[in-house]
């Protein structure tokens, strides 16, 4: 639908780029539940904070070299209250995920557009 009348909109692409392109995508799934079902201050809904536009909702880039392997997910969020902690709910995110999955040699972007 079209945004009301000063409503925003947030979109959000999440990258993993890494040498193991299995890895890569495991951690990405990790990413993407988390940011799903995350917590944060004024959420109202709690089967889901975002929309994917697509199905499947997992992107695959393959590079020219091993280390060049990338995986993407896009998605979106109306919600004023997730727009309004953006930041702080990124890095607790990759931070809490981080610890469920190593990731030393990932490099992970969240990227608002």
């Amino acid at each position: 639908r079209v945004l009301a009348n000063g409503e925003q909109e947030l979109g959000l692409l999440v990258s993993v780029r890494g040498m193991n392109l299995e890895r890569n995508r495991s951690h990405l799934a990790l990413l993407r539940a988390t940011l799903l079902h995350w917590g944060f201050d004024g959420r109202k809904a709690t089967a889901g904070n975002l929309a994917f536009p697509f199905s499947p909702s997992d992107l695959t880039v393959v590079g020219g070299s091993s280390d060049d392997n990338e995986v993407l997910t896009v998605c979106g969020t109306r919600d004023p209250a997730f727009i309004e902690n953006f930041e702080s709910i990124v890095k607790n995110v990759d931070a809490y995920v981080r610890t469920l999955s190593p990731s030393e040699d990932l490099t992970v972007r969240f990227l608002p557009c």
